[in-house]
């Protein structure tokens, strides 16, 4: 059991069963390494299991950060196809696919998603669009799938999730 207190908020403890952190985001966003390589470095000095998806994006810059030493052998990419689960052979890392074939590809990324919050212990979330600044459908699914779940998610936007009675 992982005990998390965070800083300025005495008053908030979060519990982690599985020490497993996912990490997720816009598709179109692009996370540089000043951000991607202390975060995979604070929760591996923890002991923590790396997981991101497979999609463009927030997902590409942590998987780049995953495929060096020595994060490979406790990163996992959860793929929505085979295909991109092949092709991350050549980069060192192990990339599962976590859907059944035959799917949409809308319907696959959705249930890819779904998988990966509900097998990790804490969500990291960068949800916004570099353009717009809204929040993508697959960053309001991971949130939302991770609120129903009971999982800690720790966001970084300028604008937070819409209000509700079930976060704070």
């Amino acid at each position: 059991m992982y005990t998390f207190s965070v800083a300025g908020q005495q008053d908030r403890c979060f519990q982690v069963r599985l020490p497993v952190v996912a990490f997720a985001g816009s598709r179109r966003s692009f996370l540089p390494d000043s951000v991607t390589v202390p975060l995979a470095h604070a929760f591996h000095a923890l002991d923590f299991s790396l997981l991101t998806g497979c999609a463009q994006g927030t997902d590409a810059c942590f998987r780049r950060v995953m495929a060096t030493e020595p994060f490979g052998k406790q990163s996992l990419v959860a793929c929505a196809f085979e295909k991109r689960a092949r092709r991350l052979e050549r980069t060192g890392l192990l990339g599962i696919p976590v859907v059944p074939p035959g799917l949409s590809p809308a319907a696959a990324l959705h249930r890819r998603t779904v998988w990966m919050v509900r097998r990790c212990g804490i969500l990291v979330l960068f949800p916004a669009d570099p353009v717009f600044g809204r929040w993508g459908k697959g960053s309001t699914l991971a949130f939302n799938t991770a609120v129903y779940n009971l999982k800690p998610v720790f966001v970084s936007a300028p604008s937070g999730p819409r209000r509700s009675p079930l976060y704070r």
